[in-house]
């Protein structure tokens, strides 16, 4: 009776990882956008530029803590695979999750003005969060399409 629960609640985490690629897509579209809002601010000189881009990273974060456990669930447990694509991809995507986790904190503490010389900071995880997360998620792409996907 045990096996067949542990198989049963296997299977279900199992069904559960089929929706990363579903879920992935709201964090790294709200982080590119919190990336050009933040540009047009700095252009524009206008707060609400500023504020948006607080808010997509508020919502890319909170996309990423649903999503990067699905990912996980949708690729398995085992780590001693040869698939150098599907470990680069599960990694840098765990990265930015703690990535989002520390601009998220940064954010708030910049926004607040609590950080007077933090915002170098800031725009380096912001921008180099956009760069990265574009990075895994072409490798996710090869994962799906195809290593020459973008050769269509």
């Amino acid at each position: 009776m045990e096996d067949a629960v542990t198989e049963s609640v296997l299977s279900f985490l199992r069904w559960l990882g089929v929706f990363h690629p579903v879920t992935v897509h709201f964090p790294v579209a709200l982080l590119i956008a919190a990336a050009i809002a933040e540009l047009i601010g700095l252009a524009r000189r206008r707060r609400w530029f500023f504020d948006a881009a607080r808010f997509c990273i508020w919502g890319a974060t909170i996309g990423a803590l649903i999503a990067a456990p699905l990912g996980w669930l949708n690729a398995g447990w085992d780590l001693a695979h040869d698939d150098q694509v599907l470990a680069g991809h599960r990694w840098l995507g765990s990265l930015l999750l703690f990535w989002l986790l520390a601009l998220t904190a940064l954010t708030e503490k910049v926004h607040r003005g609590e950080l007077k010389h933090g915002i170098t900071i800031y725009w380096l995880l912001l921008f180099g969060g956009a760069l990265l997360v574009g990075i895994t998620g072409h490798l996710g792409g090869m994962l799906v399409f195809g290593a020459d996907y973008l050769a269509r």
